[in-house]
């Protein structure tokens, strides 16, 4: 998998504590690092400061997060002039992918509902890649892109030069979508691979909600080996990003040297 580069989301870590951070994952051999939104808010001033810092590790930015919500009519303004500061803030870095999420909070929507969204879409996307940054839509369990049907009308109401997916197995396994039988539809239109992993365990008080428990990458439900083999298997290129959250009884750099055993040893990824 000579094409795949891998990048750390430093999520696991302060934000105070970013400096920290990086040099931790530099000297576990990373490509890049994913940067969180909190993380580019908190520098979204001090441009310079940031890419001093990225800079003197030698590390690349592989990308960072935003949201859009175009559904709420007191909120597109915002929504837009945010996700711009961090593509100019991203391209300064030299970073090429950005992940966006639909932040409306809407259960259900409508055809128009979608079109309008796919429009906005279409439009942000054509100024990242302008900026050299690909856009790359994270369909989430809670949005109004939830479903595989849904997704696959996304990709096809949008530009495929402008308009990518953020393929996360486990969001896609919330949304009862089987991530390695669903790869070989939208690989084409993959703009960024995001390995993480979870478990579920059912609510004492009521079995029938279940409570999503975040744990070490390869210890949860997630069959990663046998989706990163598919993922070789389709020839996918780019980056693929290492996400973690929190674990209590874990630090942050505890969890990073877990992962990146297993990422070598069970996954065959090239750090």
């Amino acid at each position: 998998m000579d094409d795949i580069e891998v990048a750390y989301a430093e999520a696991t870590w302060d934000t105070s504590s970013f400096p920290h951070a990086l040099t931790d994952i530099v000297k576990s051999g990373y490509r890049g690092i994913f940067a969180r939104g909190e993380l580019l808010e908190s520098y979204i001033d001090r441009q310079e400061i940031f890419t001093e810092i990225i800079t003197g590790n030698d590390i690349d930015v592989a990308g960072s997060e935003g949201t859009l919500n175009v559904l709420d009519s007191n909120l597109i303004e915002e929504s837009i002039q945010s996700l711009d500061l961090r593509l100019n803030f991203l391209q300064k870095c030299k970073a090429n992918t950005i992940v966006v999420t639909d932040s409306s909070g809407f259960s259900t929507s409508t055809v128009e509902d979608r079109l309008k969204l796919y429009s906005f879409m279409n439009e942000i996307g054509g100024i990242a890649r302008k900026k050299g940054i690909k856009f790359c839509f994270k369909p989430l369990e809670n949005s109004i892109i939830k479903t595989k049907k849904i997704i696959l009308e996304m990709l096809e109401c949008t530009r495929e030069e402008d308009v990518f997916i953020a393929y996360e197995p486990t969001t896609l396994t919330l949304m009862n979508i089987r991530p390695q039988t669903f790869l070989p539809l939208v690989v084409d239109r993959v703009g960024v691979f995001i390995l993480s992993d979870i478990k579920i365990a059912k609510m004492k008080k009521d079995p029938t909600v279940k409570k999503v428990i975040a744990c070490k990458i390869g210890e949860g439900m997630i069959n990663l080996p046998l989706i990163t083999k598919t993922m070789e298997c389709l020839d996918y290129s780019g980056w693929v990003v290492v996400k973690q959250d929190y674990v209590k009884g874990f630090t942050a750099k505890s969890l990073l040297k877990i992962n990146t055993d297993f990422i070598e040893e069970q996954l065959e990824l090239i750090i």
